[in-house]
């Protein structure tokens, strides 16, 4: 795919300051803009919900490197996809001996959830051992519809695992290692721990009942189109890593809950009423929403970070009767876009462009853009006659028609793309909005079925 985008600073809110230690009890609420459209991320694509609140990965963002502890990473934004911004969560260490080859020792102490339901009967609260770890790893390179093969099937082919010891595992990535890394190792959007028994008995994960995972929360309730209940897994595993809570048991609060809430406006004035407790950029905080927000209510608190994860046009290199097929369309389309003029008509002046696939805050991966060499600084700089030259040099000397799906659920996802529209308009590019269902959209992007271009959230290695 080709990114054609800038990449917003967002704004992370909570409307209480944080104490000096943090306190037990108590509910969390923030928002979710869509309804969930995928339980198991076997089942499509890039998917599946629950992580980070049922369901965990190998590794997760080392918090000791964070504000509470070095500030070295700025964590608001995520987790990064570096060896030196992780620390092992279900993988208690790893070692890289040759490039490809990881080796993984599994955490013990870890439990599966003790829940009243038929699939928390099955896994009895047991402990997790290395053949639940065998075991989701080859239940998503067996999945047709997992991310790793709808989106990288060579590196799913190629992919092995075994055990090398009572705890340990050994897994091979033999193609495209830093990818592998991203979604085998670190996790990412898909590799995840699901519960063996439960898959073996239901065949998938795909009912929300069933949900029995290892972290720090239990789905408790959903209702579809409007919430998920979450409560406290009394059974977890981690303590606090850093700061003033450091070796606390976690988790802290002792409910969670998700509300969906799809409009933007919607989601302000629940936050402005305290509804919802917090607000960042996948709730589509924008520093444009956030700036006013927080002048006119001085008690809520903020961070602002950079993106990993920003959203780009998309485009079908694959068909060889679409003019992206060729090299000089798509650098034209960069030239095309006007990235200052972008920042500063969405983002009031508060983004920048070089942020993907690494931004600053990974330090010891990022080189500015005026690093780099000339013909990629000429790519995001606006030159409208440079572009036209280059479309008429691949054969459109008058442009061409084409269209861009967009989800239907964010707004200033479609004001985004008319700022695209008449950018590319000054070169004879008439762009189309195709603007669709979400559910239809999100069926789409996991699939990559859309017959053109999709504006979608750009994520390492898709």
């Amino acid at each position: 795919s080709v990114s054609t985008t800038t990449a917003p600073s967002t704004t992370t809110t909570a409307t209480t300051p944080p104490a000096a230690k943090p306190q037990y009890g108590g509910t969390l609420t923030y928002p979710l803009t869509a309804d969930i459209t995928n339980w198991d991320s076997g089942l499509n694509g890039n998917g599946g919900a629950l992580v980070d609140t049922v369901y965990q990965q190998y590794m997760s963002a080392d918090w000791r490197k964070g504000p509470s502890g070095t500030n070295t990473v700025n964590w608001a934004a995520g987790a990064g996809s570096t060896d030196d911004s992780s620390m092992p969560m279900l993988m208690e260490s790893w070692t890289m001996p040759s490039v490809g080859v990881w080796v993984m020792n599994v955490r013990k102490g870890v439990y599966w959830q003790t829940t009243t339901t038929d699939a928390g009967k099955l896994m009895a609260g047991r402990q997790v051992t290395v053949d639940d770890v065998i075991f989701n790893f080859n239940y998503l390179l067996k999945a047709p519809r997992s991310w790793l093969n709808v989106a990288q099937p060579a590196i799913a082919k190629a992919a092995t695992i075994e055990k090398t010891g009572d705890w340990q595992v050994t897994i091979k990535t033999p193609v495209d290692y830093l990818t592998s890394w991203t979604w085998f190792i670190q996790g990412a959007g898909s590799a995840r721990l699901y519960p063996p028994e439960v898959i073996a008995k239901y065949g998938d994960m795909g009912d929300w009942h069933n949900a029995v995972g290892t972290g720090p929360f239990i789905l408790t309730d959903y209702v579809k189109g409007s919430s998920l209940t979450f409560a406290k897994n009394p059974t977890y595993w981690e303590t606090n890593p850093v700061g003033p809570g450091k070796g606390d048991k976690l988790p802290y609060i002792d409910t969670l809950k998700q509300v969906i809430v799809t409009d933007l406006s919607a989601r302000i004035a629940a936050f402005r009423t305290g509804k919802i407790d917090l607000m960042d950029g996948t709730s589509a905080l924008a520093s444009v929403d956030a700036a006013p927000l927080m002048k006119s209510n001085p008690q809520i608190q903020g961070v602002k970070y950079l993106s990993t994860l920003p959203w780009a046009i998309t485009m079908r290199t694959d068909k060889t009767d679409l003019p992206f097929s060729k090299l000089q369309v798509r650098q034209a389309l960069m030239m095309a876009t006007d990235f200052t003029a972008l920042s500063q008509t969405l983002f009031g002046g508060d983004a920048e462009v070089d942020v993907w696939p690494v931004s600053k805050f990974l330090t010891n991966m990022y080189t500015p853009l005026s690093q780099m060499p000339q013909d990629v600084q000429d790519l995001y700089t606006y030159n409208p006659t440079k572009a036209k030259t280059y479309l008429a040099n691949a054969g459109y000397p008058n442009g061409f028609e084409t269209s861009v799906v967009v989800s239907n659920v964010d707004q200033t996802k479609i004001d985004d793309l008319t700022v695209f529209q008449a950018q590319w308009a000054k070169v004879g590019v008439k762009l189309n909005i195709d603007i669709r269902d979400n559910a239809v959209y999100t069926a789409m992007n996991q699939a990559r079925s859309d017959d053109q271009m999709m504006y979608r959230l750009l994520v390492l290695g898709w």
